[in-house]
């Protein structure tokens, strides 16, 4: 506040006398009296509060005095910054003040100014200040402010005390007073004189102790004893509210005291007072709690590169992080701040790494053996490429503990000039840094911190700044570099300019540590793999981004060699590849929640010896980019492979964090990195798209644990006789790891061969059965020779899906094929399926199949293995010329011909040659109608049937699941819906007794384009239904209105079922639209989330207690007695019923705390098996249940009554997966908890 040599409340004075006197003589007229508005109640703060975050939030009120010289736009004049910081332009006098009050605090402030000023104090001194205790209306303080206490911020003049008393515009008083030890200067102005008798201020100004007595208002002013920081520097002011009394400290000097001051709480404002100020650091913290003591950072002279260039014109907007020094030093006692609230595992805690201002908005790192961090700096601003490539703002910053107290105490630009670096690893004395284009290396000769070398070891690899460029690398246990890629596109090559790969695909790329024998690992259709992290006997693990489209999820893979990850819609990028799967295996699917870099715990068995279910279990720390996260999956060998088990480790509460990476340090406590908030392409946080600066923490155990030396690697390189004797293993892990070895390596002696081929003939896991398969592809080991020669159904299916892939000679591909047309009507499934499939991608397929469908044509009667391959192939090759007529000819012929032929025209792809089917087709609708006719006519959308087609909805006697498929067979049928149509679809959903109807109806209404009519009666009957039908409408929201979708999340936030939703799949949903359309529903979806985390939150405590005091014979006794409804679908021995997983022995594959996730959340882990499926016959009838068994009579269903209901394969028009559990949620609320903990003991004995 401006200062002013006689107080203003003086000046007022005798206007004030005269007015009372004049109202003392004539009676005022009678008026309401004024009351004024409730005041926040005040809280005492018992947690860091950090007010810069408040603003995020909306947690501010803002004013601007219009009558003011100046009076610029609030929300321009109290703005965040890219870096996190806040700039109060200075354009007005106005406040930002808390919405909440509050009372005994200790309030830190690093402020420091800018170079403007405003209006008629252009050139007088840069005043602000923060006012404390604030009460009554903002403005009614000179129209600007709030009655309060002033803590003064001007130049010369930090730490000053202004009483200001205020009225109401109604004429209310608001009183202010102090009680201060006041002196005189010479100029007989009040001063803070310790010591001095106490007098009661109720208006005016105190002095800080040490204030200059020929102080001047005029621009610079800086007095000769002022502890404030020189301008353009940072200052730290500290308000200590406690009780009644107040402490102002400047740079940790005690400046200025009050005691008994009326009010001694309230709320808090930020003045604007015509000057540019810049405010880092706006905090609260509990009394007794803030002990960081003040020290400047001494300034350090700027290093540069080897290289040096002449530093870039920064653009406007440019976030401030990127001026400040190349090295930064913590002073000693200068901490880190206060971290994040978070949840951990009991016995740990998270503290800050890194002060602020040494980074900014970290992304991926390592930390080498000297516990150097390494970590990849954001320049935080969303360019495109041109301007990333242009500016080149990223950098790499190197972190140093040099006391070993767990936070960074320096800071350096290790290697700058990049684009948007995303990960580091230490390897040989040089740094690897994935930044676009490629993988670079980076050399520090003399080791002060700074690489003079720099390199581009491999480039190639396209980005278009949305994430899904290189991230990495990380140095395998083989010595070898790996690395990801997005599916933006490459062209790599060898450093002779040898082509490696040019495509689409994203993947997993290696090379040696000097840039030689590129290769790929694996190709990738989904769009963002992250990070990597390898196990000791060499498995790669590693996260990946929208690993598929519909649904959206992401996953955790463990990335084969030569593996081929697909997901359908975008099949056609590895086309070319060699397959040995139509879909790989996978860890986890963890549904879309960005899964950002991950690690290994090494260290994890011996710190956190409770977390692990067996010391032999891998622990793979993955954050969660939008759930502010990180979860801890345990693995656990099974088979050839590995199977996850999901647990939350850390949940942070900090707004605007998105979690990046994890790194584990050599002690083995884990570095955790926050990027902050500067990225926009991740819609589904819903997040405000201001900048938030990030940060680095630390987790760690309370109590220090010592530990023992690293054990060595256990991985090796094999001999070419450990291959052939490792392929003969009965440890299918064993055996992949040879397969792998061969594989990389090409060895084809004689003993590797038969061996290999061995092994193609015994029972096989997907991970292990790809490798072999893989393996034989890549060495070229096998011909026709030995398939002609095998006798094994299981050895021919997987030699001939090798062989018609590899073999290039056309006298020996065509013999393949021949075997392979024999094999269509194997008995072995997997021989009849891949030997379709190798006819259906044979150049000449079209004259093969349609050759072998002639054949089996002319026979009387097409057996069950016949009719499988003709709908397999028929519909894989609809459009070709020759199986389109056979396809004709099978429309001529009875019963299950005719459906096959119809399955494979409704199934299929493509443009079609349709003509010829037509007449066959609109004769059925006349004779045969049937589901799989409509089906077969919607795909052929021709309007000759048109009119038959609308017959026969209106025929109410027929169907109404057939009445509906006519209908969505009519070739006008698209987006939008009939009145007819709709009603049908309504009534279906409505109808709680046919579960697969109403989910037929569910997809058909989510796809269809409702108007405004038809969504108002739909929403309230979708909220009735269930997650399935909900989650279905969720995917199709994008064609409607952010004004519709409003309505939509109104009609959500009263779903029974909010809480049972993926989070993820809702957060997508909505992020189509502004977020205010999200905000209809937000309170109640948090409310069930809530809900739904403090159920996740009890889980581990529950498992404990389960192993603790669980009583095995009590939960016995609960099964029996049927608490629960457990023995209604699960069977122990002779008791319950066999609908779900028999129970006899759990105990032996499933843990406690897995034990009750699927008691609680039933949808989380289904066993495979037991998946929920939904089976239309040709009658119309809709089946929904568990598939017992596949055999040639047909499929055998085990309804929700547990009954079996065999249905001939000729007669089942559809089969679908239901994404959901047939057990219940909420069955716990049947148990107290002792009784569930009971019931989880019984369950974990049963081994």
């Amino acid at each position: 506040m401006s200062p002013t040599p006689t107080p203003r409340w003086l000046a007022y004075g005798s206007v004030l006398l005269c007015t009372l006197a004049a109202w003392a003589q004539t009676p005022p007229p009678a008026k309401p009296v004024p009351v004024l508005p409730p005041e926040p109640p005040q809280e005492a703060v018992t947690q860091v509060v950090n007010l810069l975050e408040h603003i995020r939030d909306g947690k501010m009120d803002y004013h601007i005095n219009p009558k003011a010289d100046i009076h610029g736009d609030p929300k321009e004049v109290y703005k965040l910054q890219p870096d996190g910081s806040l700039r109060v332009s200075g354009e007005g006098y106005g406040s930002m003040v808390t919405k909440g009050a509050f009372k005994d605090y200790h309030l830190v402030c690093d402020f420091k100014w800018g170079e403007k000023t405003w209006g008629g104090r252009t050139k007088r001194s840069r005043d602000n200040g923060i006012l404390v205790h604030c009460f009554g209306p903002i403005g009614a303080q000179g129209g600007s402010w709030m009655a309060s206490i002033e803590a003064q911020i001007i130049e010369g003049g930090v730490g000053d005390i202004l009483v200001l008393s205020a009225r109401t515009a109604d004429g209310i008083p608001l009183p202010v007073s102090i009680s201060a030890e006041l002196g005189r200067d010479r100029d007989k102005e009040a001063i803070w004189t310790p010591g001095a008798p106490r007098v009661t201020m109720t208006g005016g100004r105190l002095n800080w102790q040490h204030r200059d007595v020929d102080w001047k208002d005029n621009l610079g002013y800086r007095g000769r004893a002022d502890v404030e920081s020189p301008f353009g520097e940072w200052t730290r002011f500290e308000i200590i509210a406690k009780g009644d009394t107040l402490e102002y400290y400047t740079n940790g000097v005690l400046v200025n005291r009050a005691f008994e001051c009326k009010p001694s709480g309230g709320r808090i404002l930020l003045q604007t007072e015509a000057a540019e100020m810049f405010v880092r650091r706006y905090e609260l913290h509990p009394l007794g709690t803030f002990t960081e003591k003040w020290t400047p950072a001494p300034a350090a002279p700027k290093k540069t590169t080897a290289a040096p260039v002449v530093e870039p014109v920064r653009p406007k907007g440019f976030p401030a992080y990127v001026a400040r020094p190349v090295e930064m030093t913590l002073a000693k006692g200068q901490g880190a701040g206060v971290a994040p609230a978070a949840k951990l595992p009991a016995g740990f805690e998270l503290i800050n790494a890194v002060p602020a201002g040494m980074v900014a908005h970290p992304t991926l790192g390592c930390v080498d053996a000297r516990g150097r961090l390494f970590v990849g700096d954001s320049p935080g601003v969303a360019w495109g490429v041109g301007q990333h490539e242009k500016e080149q703002a990223g950098r790499i910053v190197m972190l140093e503990d040099r006391d070993g107290d767990g936070v960074f105490d320096r800071s350096t630009v290790f290697a700058d000039r990049l684009t948007v670096p995303k990960g580091a690893c230490w390897a040989k004395g040089s740094l690897y840094v994935a930044s676009p284009p490629g993988i670079w290396k980076f050399t520090d000769t003399n080791d002060d911190g700074v690489a003079e070398k720099r390199e581009l070891l491999v480039g190639g690899f396209q980005w278009s700044a949305n994430g899904a460029d290189v991230h990495g690398p990380w140095l395998h246990p083989d010595g070898r570099l790996y690395w990801t890629h997005g599916r933006k596109g490459h062209e790599v090559k060898q450093q002779d300019g040898t082509l490696v790969h040019k495509g689409l695909a994203s993947g997993v790329w290696s090379m040696r540590l000097d840039g030689s024998d590129v290769r790929w690992h694996s190709l990738i259709c989904g769009d963002n793999p992250t990070g990597l992290a390898f196990a000791p006997t060499g498995e790669i693990f590693g996260t990946c981004n929208l690993y598929n489209g519909v649904p959206r999820h992401d996953t955790i893979g463990q990335w084969q060699l030569g593996g081929i990850y697909t997901r359908p819609d975008w099949l056609h990028i590895v086309a070319d590849q060699l397959r040995t799967h139509e879909k790989m295996p996978l860890v986890a699917n963890l549904g879309h929640i960005v899964p950002s870099g991950c690690a290994l715990w090494s260290r994890a068995n011996e710190l956190a010896p409770a977390l692990a279910a067996s010391a032999e279990n891998l622990h793979l720390m993955v954050p969660l980019y939008n759930s502010q996260k990180v979860i801890r999956l345990e693995l656990q060998k099974e088979g050839a492979g590995y199977r996850a088990s999901e647990h939350e480790f850390l949940s942070l509460t900090k707004t605007g964090a998105h979690l990046t990476d994890v790194v584990e340090a050599p002690d083995g406590s884990l570095l955790v990195l926050d990027t902050g908030t500067w990225y926009p392409h991740c819609p589904s946080s819903l997040l405000n798209s201001a900048n938030v600066p990030g940060g680095i923490y630390r987790v760690r155990p309370i109590k220090p644990v010592a530990l023992v030396p690293a054990k060595p690697s256990p991985y090796r390189e094999l001999t070419d006789e450990d291959i052939a004797r490792d392929l003969a293993s009965a440890d299918p892990a064993l055996a992949r790891r040879a397969c792998e070895q061969l594989t990389f390596r090409l060895v084809g002696t004689p003993a590797a061969r038969a061996a290999l081929l061995a092994l193609l003939d015994k029972p096989m896991d997907p991970f292990l059965e790809h490798a072999a398969e893989y393996a034989a592809m890549k060495t070229q080991a096998f011909s026709g020779k030995e398939l002609q020669a095998s006798t094994s159904p299981r050895q021919q299916a997987r030699l001939i899906r090798i062989l018609s892939q590899v073999t290039t000679k056309p006298a020996d591909l065509a013999a393949v094929y021949d075997f392979a047309a024999t094999s269509l009507d194997a008995a072995e499934p997997a021989l009849a399926t891949n030997a379709a499939a190798a006819l259906g991608k044979a150049a000449n397929a079209d004259t093969l199949v349609a050759k072998v469908f002639a054949g089996w044509l002319s026979e009387p009667v097409m057996s069950e293995r016949r009719l499988l391959a003709f709908e397999r192939l028929g519909t894989a090759l609809a459009s070709r010329p020759e199986v389109s007529k056979a396809l004709a000819t099978a429309l001529s012929q009875q019963g299950a011909v005719r459906q096959v032929a119809l399955k494979a025209i409704a199934n299929s792809t493509g443009k079609l040659p349709d003509q010829q089917w037509r007449p066959a087709l609109l004769g059925l609708l006349d004779t045969e109608v049937s589901p799989v006719l409509f089906e077969a006519i919607a795909r052929v959308k021709h309007r000759s049937f048109d009119e038959r087609l609308n017959a026969l909805a209106a025929d109410k006697s027929r169907a109404v699941t057939l009445r509906l498929r006519s209908l969505l067979a009519l070739s006008e049928a698209g987006s939008q819906l009939s009145p007819t149509a709709f009603d049908l679809l309504l009534e279906l959903l409505a109808d709680a007794g046919q579960a697969g109807p109403r989910i037929e109806a569910s997809r058909r209404l989510a796809e269809a384009q409702l108007s405004d009519a038809q969504l108002a009666r739909f929403l309230p009957v979708l909220m009735r239904a269930g997650p399935i039908e909900q989650g279905d409408f969720l995917r199709h929201l994008k064609k409607y209105t952010p004004e519709q979708g409003k309505r939509i999340a109104a009609a959500f936030a009263q779903s029974s079922q909010l809480g049972t939703l993926r989070p993820d799949e809702v957060r997508v949903a909505f992020a189509k639209w502004p977020r205010t359309v999200f905000e209809v529903m937000e309170p109640a979806f948090n409310a069930a989330m809530a809900a739904t985390e403090a159920k996740k939150s009890k889980l581990d405590a529950w498992a404990q207690e389960a192993a603790r005091s669980g009583r095995p014979e009590a939960g016995a006794k609960h099964f029996a007695a049927g608490k629960g409804a457990c023995l209604a679908c699960h069977q122990v021995g002779a008791v319950g019923r066999a609908l779900g997983p028999d129970l006899s022995r759990i105990g032996a594959i499933r843990t406690e705390r897995e034990l009750i996730e699927s008691i609680l959340f039933p949808g989380n882990t289904i066993a495979r098996d037991y998946e929920l499926h939904a089976v239309v016959t040709s009658d119309g009838r809709n089946h929904v249940g568990l598939v017992k068994s596949r055999g040639a009579d047909g499929l055998v269903l085990m309804d929700a009554a547990g009954q079996l209901l065999t249905l001939p394969t000729t007669t089942v028009v559809s089969e679908t997966q239901v994404e959901t559990s047939l057990m219940p949620g909420g069955l716990d609320a049947a148990f107290t908890p002792a009784e569930l903990a009971d019931l989880v003991a019984w369950l974990r004995s049963l081994r």
